[in-house]
């Protein structure tokens, strides 16, 4: 499991990609609803994104942590879970 720091950049990264994705799909149409605020700082990590990693890797143990992160941001943001 990476430090605390590590989490905090995987998270805000995710976060990032993910918001651009959707402005990127917007552009092309493939999106309809209101355009992310490129500017906006990404929600605070869960405290307990350790163990909710954790419980994604007793599901299914193959999956990279950084994949668990994005798929939690998604979740967060409902977007797609596919990582670009």
């Amino acid at each position: 499991m990476p430090d605390r720091a590590t989490l905090e950049s995987a998270w805000r990264l995710a976060f990032d990609k993910q918001r651009i994705n959707t402005f990127i799909r917007h552009t092309r149409g493939e999106h309809n609803g209101p355009l992310p605020d490129l500017e906006a700082a990404p929600p605070a990590m869960p405290r307990n994104i350790e163990a909710q990693i954790r419980n994604a890797f007793e599901k299914d143990d193959t999956q990279p942590w950084d994949k668990v992160i994005w798929d939690l941001v998604a979740s967060a943001n409902q977007q797609p879970k596919q990582q670009p």
